[in-house]
């Protein structure tokens, strides 16, 4: 059963949750379990021409800057990003150290986007700290942005930008 009373039980096999924005009129659905170390998540959008989704972990509820995102795009495939702007210049890789991510892709097929990736809930290292916010599903909410573009490059989220405080536990 999923914790939150905005998800539902997921209707992807692998997944345990999902979510819809309710202003994203169902286009746009996070699914998502996790175990002791990761969070699995998968990011669907069905509206035509999505050339890249995000799932953003802001350090302050809502606000783009200062975030740490995942991006699958056509030209770059999947990243762990630092979001210091709002200009395409201030949207980074993060270094190679802090590039965790596993079972990674991105893909466009019959007219439904598609970003699958795993993440760890902690980052933090013993030989580095990190600046991202742990992840603890059973034990508080996680402030999430998700965003759509409609350009091949990363830019303006022109399809959309949603943000929501989900409890990813069970």
């Amino acid at each position: 059963v999923c914790r939150d009373s905005k998800a539902t039980r997921s209707d992807r096999p692998g997944y345990m949750c999902m979510y819809s924005p309710p202003e994203s009129v169902g286009s746009l659905v996070l699914h998502w379990r996790f175990d002791e170390f990761r969070l699995y998540a998968q990011l669907r959008a069905s509206q035509p021409a999505n050339r890249w989704l995000s799932v953003a972990f802001p350090l302050q509820p809502g606000q783009m800057i200062g975030s740490t995102a995942v991006i699958g795009s056509d030209d770059d495939g999947v990243q762990v990003y630092t979001l210091s702007g709002k200009y395409l210049e201030l949207i980074d890789p993060l270094a190679g150290v802090w590039q965790t991510l596993k079972d990674e892709s991105f893909e466009e097929a019959n007219g439904v986007s598609t970003l699958v990736f795993s993440k760890l809930l902690d980052e933090d290292r013993p030989e580095q700290p990190s600046d991202q916010d742990a992840i603890e599903p059973n034990s508080e909410a996680t402030d999430m942005i998700m965003a759509v573009g409609l350009s091949g490059t990363l830019g303006y989220h022109s399809g959309g930008r949603y943000h929501m405080t989900l409890w990813l536990g069970y």
